[in-house]
Formats: C-alpha cells, sequence, structure tokens
C-alpha cells in the first residue's frame, strides 16, 4: 500500500484533515529489518504496507482500495456491451477482503471467460 496514495484516496473520500494527519503521522518515520536464521539485517525505511494486526489496519486497507470496487458498479455503457459476445457471459464482479481481491465471471466458453478477466485486470492493474 503506497502511503500517499492512501492520502489521497481518504481525501477522496473526504476524510477530516485531523484524521489524515493523524495518518500520516502513524504510517511515517517506520523502519523495519529482515531478520534470516537468527541474524539481522540493517534497519531501512518504509515506505509503503501498514503493520498488520492493529485494529486500525482493515479500515485503512478498505479506503485504499475502495476505488476499486467503483470500477465494477453496474454501468450501462460497459465495454461489455460493445463487445460481440453470444454466449451472455455475466458480469465481470470484484469480491474485496481487506487487501484480497477475486475477480469473478462466468459464461459458456472459457476463451471468453479468459478475454474478460484480462479486460478487468487490466483495468485494475
Amino acid at each position: 500500500m503506497n502511503h500517499n496514495r492512501l492520502i489521497v484516496e481518504m481525501q477522496k473520500w473526504q476524510i477530516p484533515l485531523e484524521y489524515l494527519r493523524w495518518t500520516k503521522s502513524f504510517l511515517s518515520q517506520r523502519k523495519a529489518a529482515i531478520c534470516m536464521d537468527g541474524a539481522r539485517g540493517k534497519m531501512s525505511n518504509i515506505k509503503n504496507g501498514i503493520l498488520q494486526g492493529l485494529p486500525i489496519s482493515p479500515i485503512l486497507a478498505s479506503l485504499y482500495s475502495a476505488g476499486l470496487l467503483d470500477l465494477f458498479k453496474p454501468n450501462p455503457n460497459t465495454d461489455l456491451q460493445r463487445l460481440p459476445l453470444l454466449n451472455k457471459p455475466t458480469t465481470t464482479t470484484l469480491f474485496m477482503y481487506v487487501d484480497d481481491g477475486k475477480l469473478t465471471v462466468s459464461s459458456k466458453l472459457l476463451e471468453t471467460n479468459i478475454k474478460l478477466l484480462a479486460a478487468a485486470y487490466y483495468r485494475v492493474n
């Protein structure tokens, strides 16, 4: 999770300024080291990601990824209506839980499913 993008997403949701400031402070000046076989590497600044296991972490992750869900809201002018697909595929859907996502679609042809999932993947990527 990119910290700067998180703040931008929070601004889009009109999160109050005091919460933005708190989040910036919470994410700033973090360091981590890799430990392997009892040996610890040097401490490095962390510019991405959030701590796991804290009550605020799933909230921040949800705010960060909420914009992805907007990409998959039903829209009568989507690419699906413009594609010549005769096998009547379902709408491509994005399911999310914190920072995990799953794209789904169904049709009678594997090739159609692959094309639609690839188009959805490039939309979110």
